[in-house]
């Protein structure tokens, strides 16, 4: 939860159109927003050597656009401020370390938000001035405000997914037997 940070991690789900995507969509907001800094994180499925040939622009090129080649997908959460996605379950994950998700809604593809039911800490933007509008607002918000709005998310977040443990194995493997019998 800080805005001040002025950074966004953009996490495409490991297809190449995904990535052509959200990646294009990014530099031409880096383009926009050279107070904000973006870092591309590709699914691990998918390493961006294999995205790069297919992009319109080098990400090089852009002062404000970092590759990541972190291992660890907490680190890149503990940098960035914002996450930009579409279908990528790792938005759910990004909430819970605090990120704001923004996602990219594109009228050619279906919408494949994973966050569609949070409707409070979560935004939507189509083009890159809706992007800028929703970070201006973003950095603007007052934090108790800020705060309550991801903690709402934060408590979606923790009923959607359920760390594993050998009490959550033990009860999906006697689901599994359940439903086998």
């Amino acid at each position: 939860l800080d805005p001040e940070r002025r950074t966004v991690l953009v996490i495409p789900e490991g297809f190449l159109e995904e990535c052509r995507l959200l990646f294009h969509f990014a530099m031409r907001s880096a383009r926009r927003l050279p107070d904000h800094r973006f870092i591309f994180r590709c699914h691990p499925v998918m390493p961006f050597d294999r995205v790069r040939p297919f992009l319109p622009w080098a990400p090089e090129a852009f002062p404000n656009i970092e590759v990541s080649e972190r291992a660890s997908f907490a680190d890149d959460c503990g940098r960035a401020s914002v996450v930009l996605y579409r279908g990528s379950s790792a938005a759910l994950y990004a909430v819970s370390h605090g990120l704001k998700p923004v996602y990219l809604h594109d009228e050619r593809f279906y919408d494949v938000d994973p966050l569609f039911e949070v409707t409070t800490w979560r935004e939507q933007a189509g083009s890159a001035q809706a992007l800028e509008r929703v970070l201006a607002r973003y950095a603007k918000t007052p934090a108790q405000e800020a705060v309550a709005a991801w903690r709402e998310a934060a408590r979606y977040v923790e009923e959607y997914t359920i760390p594993v443990t050998d009490a959550s194995v033990d009860q999906w493997l006697a689901t599994v037997g359940k439903r086998h019998t």
